[in-house]
């Protein structure tokens, strides 16, 4: 949903202020007069990776990775010349599994009340949504209406207490998002 974007690092304008350190202006995309849209589709898993450092260590299989990114958008007149509508969906999934160091096993399973597992599944999803309407009175006057929602979870984000590595011990961290904006 981004048609541009600008980073200012010193001598900006007036109309920047006195910030400190940076400035970044972002312009989303808008609706026209004709119905236009786009897609995309990225995909990734084990077969296209490489060990890391810590795998690297171990004989083992590498552990299970699938990431997918895909969306799309589209906008177009709702009212020719006078509103516009755009919307922007994009939806980010990942499944990892973390390899935990073989050294570390045994100590890990010697503490009370823990279960030791050689992977640690990290799954991760994240969904983000754009809706933008311009309603144009004049060349001078423009109303502008924008909702974003963003959705994100990683169910076993963290180790649980007792530390446990499996998901039914982890924590869910689950956040959401809600921004709105008349101009």
């Amino acid at each position: 949903g981004i048609q541009e974007f600008q980073v200012l690092e010193h001598r900006w304008t007036a109309e920047s202020g006195r910030s400190v350190g940076g400035v970044v202006n972002v312009v989303s995309k808008s609706g026209t007069n004709e119905l236009h849209g786009s897609g995309f589709f990225n995909f990734r898993n084990q077969s296209l990776r490489t060990r890391d450092f810590f795998e690297k260590q171990t004989p083992d299989p590498i552990p299970k990775y699938n990431r997918e990114e895909f969306g799309g958008s589209v906008g177009g007149p709702m009212v020719q010349v006078k509103m516009f509508f755009f919307v922007a969906l994009e939806r980010f999934r990942e499944r990892q599994n973390l390899l935990v160091n073989p050294a570390l096993l045994p100590e890990i399973a010697a503490i009370p009340g823990v279960t030791a597992s050689p992977t640690i599944p990290l799954p991760y999803n994240d969904t983000l949504l754009t809706v933008k309407v311009d309603q144009r009175y004049s060349d001078k006057t423009t109303l502008l209406y924008r909702f974003a929602y963003q959705k994100n979870d990683s169910p076993n984000d963290q180790v649980a207490n007792p530390a446990t590595t499996d998901l039914t011990g982890g924590n869910t961290d689950d956040n959401k998002l809600y921004s709105l904006v008349a101009n």
